[in-house]
């Protein structure tokens, strides 16, 4: 008789860091090669996912220093459940009002000139 074998549990595919930086930073490219309305709003909407990015990490960093709300113990499902659930939490902040780090970034990159925004390193 052959064990029974468990296999890992497929988990939607998430953003990760990374992906969110680099979707802010393709916003700033686009940015660039705009004027008005539209750098402008490009310029919000990267601002705001720099610092849903933050309060995502901040989040996390809280909730690791909380005993007994580690997820090693919880199972897969509750570590996937709250890592969503901080992102989604992250965003709908930024896009609320946030913590005001939205403001002070779009600030700093409205008053660039178009031509000393740094382009994306990544390509």
């Amino acid at each position: 008789m052959h064990a029974a074998v468990s296999l890992p549990v497929p988990t939607p595919p998430s953003p990760t860091a990374q992906d969110r930086l680099r979707q802010a930073a393709q916003r700033i490219e686009n940015a660039r090669q705009t004027s008005g309305a539209q750098r402008k709003g490009e310029l919000r909407k990267a601002a705001q996912e720099m610092e849903a990015l933050f309060i995502q990490m901040l989040l996390k960093q809280m909730r690791a220093t909380i005993p007994g709300s580690g997820t090693q113990d919880a199972g897969l499902g509750k570590g996937i459940y709250t890592s969503l659930f901080d992102m989604r939490l992250s965003v709908e902040l930024a896009q609320h009002g946030g913590i005001g780090l939205s403001d002070m970034i779009y600030k700093h990159l409205e008053g660039l000139r178009a031509y000393d925004i740094p382009q994306n390193p990544h390509k």
